[in-house]
Parts: structure tokens; C-alpha cells; sequence
């Protein structure tokens, strides 16, 4: 494996990243928790999405958070250690469009997270929660309840799953 280690030695946060594949047939957006899918071909380099895995490939065979977008086919970065800026989160879940928005809880600084396969994010309920391979970095205060509308620009009003980037500490290693 190798590993790449960003701002060594130059004052700013150190990160490792290493190089990934998408065996997927979507692009796996930035941010994004992978699973390693040992499909035979490309073993110890091809990602999955958590939704293409189970409860426990996804707590033995974590890779990494995506740094960027990853089209399929195509080779990308997933960060496994250090500070990262952009850990998509999922703050709350609706059954459907026209549903309100429940209310979002808080998180604090080191509250641990793991990866939620139903979502394709991170939450305190998903995979390894307890374990601290996904710390948050920032507090995150507890959000209103909102309107079914609401849910503009990226996320969509037809959304059923409200993510936010959030920064975390990450521990893959």
C-alpha cells in the first residue's frame, strides 16, 4: 500500500491518503466512507459504497474517506488518517418528500462515529460507532425542525436524507 503524506513538516495538519479504485457503477461522491470489496480482480484496491457491503466487511474492511469525487472504473484518493474538512454526515432521515425534516441532534468535539450503510454517510448509530476510527472535530449544534420543502441546491427538496460535511479526525490505520 501506498501511503502519501500531505503538508509533512511544513507547519499545517498531517494527513495520510492512499490510492483506491471504484468498482462501482455510480461515482462515489467526496466525502463519502468506503469499504474495500474484494472482488478478485483488484483485491486491497477496489472501493465500494457501504450500501454494496455488509454490517461486517464494513467494520473489518473500512478504507477510507473519499477525498474527492471517484467516477467508476476510475482510480481516486481515500484519506485514512488525520484531520479531514469534508466527512458527509447524516443529520436526519424522512420517509419521504413531503415529510418534515426532523429535528437534527448536537454533536460535540470527540463524539465517535461510524458508517452507516443506508445512507452512504457517517452517524452515531453506523457500523463501529463505538470504535474511535471516526471522531468529529467540530461541535455541531442541534438543528430545528424543518419544512418539507426546505432542502434546496445539492441536497434537493426530493430528498429523504439531509447531509451536511462536517470535520472529523480519522483513523483508518
Amino acid at each position: 500500500m501506498n501511503h502519501k503524506f500531505w503538508n509533512a513538516g511544513t507547519g499545517k495538519a498531517e494527513d495520510i491518503v492512499h490510492a483506491v479504485k471504484n468498482a462501482e457503477l455510480v461515482t462515489i461522491p467526496a466525502g463519502t466512507p468506503v469499504v474495500y470489496a474484494f472482488n478478485g480482480t483488484d483485491d486491497g484496491l477496489a472501493v465500494i459504497l457501504p450500501s454494496s457491503s455488509t454490517a461486517a466487511k464494513i467494520g473489518a474492511f473500512a478504507a477510507g474517506i473519499t477525498v474527492k469525487a471517484i467516477e467508476p472504473g476510475r482510480l481516486g484518493e481515500v484519506q485514512v488518517y488525520g484531520f479531514n474538512r469534508k466527512t458527509l454526515l447524516a443529520r436526519a432521515t424522512r420517509a419521504n418528500s413531503t415529510s418534515d425534516w426532523p429535528t437534527m441532534g448536537s454533536a460535540v468535539i470527540g463524539t465517535t462515529m461510524g458508517i452507516d450503510s443506508t445512507v452512504n454517510g457517517i452517524n452515531a448509530g453506523g457500523v463501529a460507532a463505538l470504535d474511535a476510527t471516526i471522531v468529529i472535530a467540530e461541535s455541531i449544534a442541534a438543528g430545528p425542525t424543518l419544512g418539507s420543502s426546505v432542502g434546496g441546491g445539492a441536497l434537493g427538496a426530493s430528498a429523504t436524507v439531509y447531509m451536511q460535511a462536517v470535520k472529523t479526525f480519522l483513523r483508518f490505520m
